[in-house]
């Protein structure tokens, strides 16, 4: 399946302005790093109570602490030592890119509708 949807041509535009909204916000220079990690989470949390609908807060919870412990048990949680920290927080933040094209193109959806 290849999504060839419209809305997928114009990511730069659609990066331009989230950054604009990110800059009318002061979540540029008013937020953290670590603040917008726990936001990021908060994000991955209605991504999985998508997919458990009618799930009490307490049952998404449990959903995710059982992914955790999976990754956990798999070995798939690693460290990072200080001086490589900045190279790997963007390696993760390429690799959350790639997952969210490769959901929104499994569902059949532009990314810029998502």
């Amino acid at each position: 399946m290849n999504n060839d949807s419209v809305g997928n041509i114009g990511l730069p535009e659609l990066h331009e302005k989230v950054t604009q909204w990110h800059l009318d916000r002061n979540l540029i220079d008013g937020a953290t790093s670590w603040s917008q990690t726990k936001k990021l989470l908060e994000e991955y949390t209605e991504l999985v109570a998508a997919q458990v609908p009618e799930a009490t807060p307490d049952e998404i919870c449990s959903y995710i602490m059982a992914m955790l412990r999976d990754l956990l048990e798999k070995g798939r949680i690693k460290t990072v030592s200080k001086k490589d920290a900045r190279v790997a927080m963007k390696d993760a933040l390429g690799d959350m890119d790639v997952v969210s094209i490769n959901i929104a193109e499994r569902e059949g959806w532009a990314k810029e509708d998502c």
